[in-house]
């Protein structure tokens, strides 16, 4: 699972912060869920959350 998080913080873009995050996420019906962060500089987003 750790290599694997690794790889996915390949796909993280944070370069204003230089926080990346990824996450995996297992369902107890075995679904997984995998995602990254993506930080945007762009001021019309600065309201979003």
């Amino acid at each position: 699972m750790k290599e694997r998080l690794r790889n996915l913080l390949e796909n993280s873009y944070s370069p204003t912060y230089n926080y990346y995050v990824a996450s995996i996420i297992e369902c107890k019906d075995g679904k997984i869920f995998e995602g990254v962060n993506v930080e945007t500089s762009s001021p019309a987003s600065w309201n979003m959350c």
